[in-house]
């Protein structure tokens, strides 16, 4: 997902979580990356979704 570190999108994350799912956030800083990893027991992924490349090579490592 990405917008979860505030607002609307941790707000879903978070409601994600309670059903039991799993989130993965991203952000295009390491440090904010790695604050949302720590928040939902995941990885940190570093990308700038407006790059057409970034979002690309996250989805192939999947």
């Amino acid at each position: 997902m990405t917008g979860v570190g505030r607002g609307l999108g941790r707000a879903i994350a978070e409601n994600v979580l309670a059903e039991g799912g799993i989130v993965y956030g991203t952000s295009r800083d390491q440090k904010t990356a790695i604050a949302i990893a720590n928040r939902y027991k995941t990885v940190p992924i570093v990308t700038d979704m407006r790059d057409t490349v970034s979002p690309q090579l996250m989805g192939s490592s999947a």
